[in-house]
């Protein structure tokens, strides 16, 4: 039989080899694996096959064993291996086709709280939807940047049309970042508006560093770093784009509303 396996660790080297050994004992078959980072521990989804007869519990017991801190085990009856992008993709075309479904599809992506990476995946699929269901904005609206916590948002009225975030990161002193803008609002220098401000909340933590993760399919992701004289180093990390980048100290916390042109 197949089954998900969703675990968190430690964050130390070894963690993944003792599962995968202790698996290898009991005769359980690792078919696939994602790996979500976060900040002193690694959150991993497993799709593992069992000999006859196991239940859940059993592969609780066994995870658990090997030194996992928390362990969910889901049947999976379909005995696939679905890539990551192609999940949430399909997950993008089931909303699509029933919008009062949204909420439900949303919570299968991810149990649990979502990690940084997990996070901005959420942040990009919501704004694509949103992009789906909404009109064209109109050519002259006044947008107002504000910060609240780790969270910067560019408003247009009551409607959220951007959003920068700054996670934990596999190395406490360098956070993740991500900015997602809705389609219908790009190409109007609100992503550039709530990147710099975003950049200046990591500034303002005393962060040096900076990884910004984005989408590997995101064209925009490097003409927005290009606006604001922007260069990092490029890595491709499963279905995302991550950009090392020293946070410039120019960027300022505070800002004034801006007008979307």
């Amino acid at each position: 039989m197949w089954w998900t396996v969703r675990t968190t660790t430690a964050d130390r080297p070894g963690a993944l080899a003792r599962i995968a050994g202790a698996c290898g004992e009991r005769g359980v078959n690792v078919l696939g694996l994602q790996i979500h980072p976060a900040l002193g521990e690694v959150r991993d989804e497993l799709v593992l096959e069992t000999p006859a007869g196991w239940v859940a519990t059993d592969l609780a017991d066994l995870i658990g064993a090997a030194g996992r801190l928390a362990v969910e085990v889901e049947p999976r009856p379909d005995q696939s291996i679905v890539d990551e992008t192609v999940r949430w993709l399909r997950a993008a075309h089931r909303v699509l086709a029933a919008p009062e479904r949204r909420a439900a599809v949303v919570a299968g992506l991810v149990p649990g709280a979502p990690s940084g990476i997990e996070q901005a995946r959420l942040d990009a699929l919501g704004a694509v939807l949103d992009a789906a269901a909404e009109p064209p904005p109109e050519d002259d609206l006044e947008v107002d940047v504000e910060v609240a916590g780790s969270v910067v948002r560019a408003r247009a009225g009551s409607t959220v049309v951007a959003t920068g975030r700054l996670a934990e990161g596999p190395e406490p002193e360098v956070p993740q970042l991500t900015v997602v803008v809705r389609a219908a609002w790009r190409r109007r220098g609100i992503g550039r508006a709530v990147l710099a401000q975003t950049l200046g909340l990591a500034l303002a933590t005393g962060a040096h560093e900076v990884v910004l993760v984005a989408p590997a399919a995101d064209e925009g992701t490097l003409p927005l770093l290009d606006a604001l004289g922007l260069r990092g180093r490029m890595r491709l990390h499963g279905g995302d784009l991550h950009v090392r980048l020293a946070v410039p100290q120019r960027h300022r916390l505070e800002g004034p509303a801006m007008r979307s042109r």
